[in-house]
Formats: structure tokens, sequence, C-alpha cells
């Protein structure tokens, strides 16, 4: 396959193939002045020759339009290869010249926000982990910033305070949108269109600059829809769909139904409550065997498998494995006795069951103790560990601290 990348000099007579109308479509020439924009950025639009949805659109990730901390790396803005041109291998070379351009601008790696679970317009989150990209952020409700590192020590992107936890203080519908995707330039304004002559309240913002794209309160900002303060959808939306979310919205509130997904939470955080309350009545040897399971489901893929990739790396040695890698934004260890004992711990609670407010008592960090000693006693399985808690965020804590004394 011959690909194409776009320049200043063929971008009038180039289709973007997402969108292969005519330069007079308003999708067309809305996404074209934004690419132009951002070229001089560092921006690549690589495509298939051959017309069809193929393509790849990266960036250096100072200059992307959504809400992350990920100076050094590329990230990739849109990544789509459909219909015909699909399953030939193509998505494998455009990332694989992706990658080459990164490692040849001395980028530190890749970056890109997915799901989940594979949602419209969002990158296939499989596909990614197919490739090697890893978890690095999550951002409520559904989203996740995944990174493919090139060098070991590189640090780890995250997203923006602003983008984890969607909520604005507007009542109706709200949208925030970019020019990034061209399929806004056409559906938006309809969609302003359909709300006005149906009398629905409904307020459009576009977000005209990098600086507010960074500082939106969504993590993807080519399409937020919020109504009554809370996050929607990042799908855009055609007018029938639009209207008929509007309907049901319309109907929850003048019938009085429940918003079931909210009386779910709320009967998820009274159930943890009286676990958590039963649970801290028990002895502390049955607290360990409770929370045991959970802690080796959590850290067993991912965790496990980094520590003893750093602990093979350093030659069994922990005191080399923590001077090397014990400084990140999610895991310190500090040496207070060579061999022996050490302190160790995360900068802030990393719990999913925290994050989605379900736990809340202190008595849940035995998890987090049951997880190290379960790491621990896989790195080194001749000798005896103890695990003591110091203190945690849950306690009340900036940071979780626990004591680590090898035997």
């Amino acid at each position: 396959m011959e690909y194409i990348q776009m320049t200043p000099e063929n971008l009038e007579r180039e289709h973007i193939c997402c969108a292969i109308s005519s330069n007079k479509d308003p999708q067309v020439a809305s996404k074209k002045a934004w690419l132009r924009d951002r070229l001089d950025e560092g921006l690549v639009f690589l495509k298939a020759a051959e017309r069809g949805k193929c393509f790849i659109e990266y960036i250096p990730a100072e200059f992307a339009w959504v809400p992350i901390e990920a100076d050094g790396y590329l990230y990739i803005d849109c990544f789509w290869v459909s219909g015909a041109l699909k399953g030939h291998g193509y998505a494998d070379d455009l990332m694989e010249r992706c990658i080459a351009d990164g490692k040849a601008k001395g980028r530190q790696g890749l970056c890109v926000i997915a799901s989940k679970k594979k949602q419209p317009f969002l990158s296939d989150p499989k596909y990614l982990a197919h490739k090697g990209f890893r978890l690095a952020d999550t951002a409520e409700p559904f989203f996740t910033l995944l990174y493919l590192p090139f060098d070991k020590s590189a640090p780890v992107p995250q997203f923006r305070p602003c983008a984890k936890t969607p909520h604005i203080d507007e009542n109706g519908f709200v949208l925030y949108y970019t020019a990034g995707c061209p399929y806004t330039a056409k559906y938006v304004p309809l969609i302003e269109r359909s709300a006005k002559d149906a009398g629905i309240p409904f307020k459009s913002i576009i977000l005209d600059s990098r600086e507010r794209a960074q500082n939106a309160p969504a993590a993807w900002t080519n399409y937020a829809l919020f109504y009554n303060g809370v996050y929607v959808t990042n799908e855009i939306l055609s007018e029938k769909k639009f209207l008929a979310l509007a309907a049901e919205k319309s109907k929850i509130e003048k019938e009085g139904q429940f918003d079931m997904e909210n009386e779910w939470e709320r009967f998820n955080q009274k159930f943890f409550n009286t676990l958590e309350s039963g649970i801290e009545k028990l002895p502390q040897s049955e607290r360990e065997e409770l929370y045991r399971p959970c802690a080796v489901s959590c850290v067993q893929n991912y965790v496990l498998k980094e520590q003893q990739r750093q602990f093979d790396e350093c030659g069994g040695d922990l005191d080399l494995q923590y001077e090397k890698y014990g400084r990140s934004e999610f895991f310190f260890a500090d040496i207070i006795e060579r061999g022996r004992v050490y302190e160790i711990g995360y900068p802030r609670c990393l719990c999913p069951v925290v994050d989605a407010r379900l736990a809340s008592a202190p008595v849940h960090c035995e998890c987090s103790r049951q997880s190290i000693l379960y790491v621990l006693g896989t790195l080194l399985p001749e000798k005896k560990i103890q695990v003591e808690q110091i203190h945690t965020v849950l306690s009340g804590a900036q940071e979780c601290r626990f004591r680590v004394t090898v035997e």
C-alpha cells in the first residue's frame, strides 16, 4: 500500500478519509482549516493513497487538543481503518510508521485516549493492547489513557484533573466540541436547529483554542454532551438520536422515574458501606483471608508481571530494583535498611473501588497490604515477608505507606 502524508502543498487536493466530499462541504472545509493550523505544530496526517477510511493522525502531545499531561509523547488524535481496507494489515503499517516517526523525532512514546470497552469514535482498546499499549490513567465514565513508552524510564501520561470526573454547573443540554472531527461541522448545527424547533434547552460551546481544549471538563473534546450537568456521551449524534435522547430525559423527569444508573450507584455505595462495617468487626486473620483473593486478582495480571520484570532485570536484588524504579507517579519505595527493611506505597489511592466511591473505610486498605504480601512473596519465595500499614489515604493521610520487613 502506498501512503500519503498531508502537507500544506497537497492539503487542498487530497481527501481526508473520514469525509471524502469536495472542499465545499462544510465538514471537509472545517477539518482542513483545523489541520492547516496544526501542521506547523508537528501534526502528521498519514493516509492510504486509495480512497477510503485508512489513516492515522497524531501530534506532539504538548499541542494535543485534549486535557492530558504527556509532554514528550506523540498523541494519536485519530486512527481509523475500516470498510474494504480493513483486514489487510494496513493498521499495523500505519502504527509502525507512527512508532518509527516518534522514535526518529526523539519522542518518549505514543499515547491515545480509548475506553474500557469499544466506544464510538474511539480507538479499539483490544487492538491497542495487542500492540503493547498500557493503561496510564482513567477518567469517568469510561475513558482510558493508554501509552506505549519507548523507554522504561519514560514518565507515565495522565489526564488533567478537570477531565477526571466530568461535570458542569449548567442545566439543559450543553455540548462542548472542536473542529478536530469533521462530523461536528455537519451535526452540531443540525442538532442546534432541532433543539430550537422542539423547545429543548440546548447550548453549544466550541473549543476554539488548544488552551480551552486542554482545560475542557471532559476527556474527549471532539464531542462532549452534558445534560443537567451530567456527562452523557462522546458519540456525535444525528438529529434523530438527539431527539430520542431528549425525549427519554424528558420522560424520566416528567414521570418521576428513577435514574437507574444513579440508583444502582447509591445501592452499591450502601451495600459496600454495610459490608465494610461488618468487616471492621472481624478478627484480623479473617480480614486477611477475606481480602486476599481480591488483592491477588487486582495485581496478578499487570503489577506482578511488571515487578517481576524489574526484579529480574536487577538480578533479583530488591535494593537495586527500588533504587532504579522506586520513584514514579504511581509507586514509591524507600530503603530503610538494605536487604531487610523498606517503606513502600502509593502517592495517592489507586484502588478502582475507592475511585468508584464504593469503598471509603480504612479497613479496605487491608487489600493493599495483601497485594504487597502477594507480590513480594512471589519475588522472594524463600523469605518471610511482613507488611505493616503505616498510614493510607483512607485513614486521612496524603499517601499510602507500608513498612516491609524481609527475614
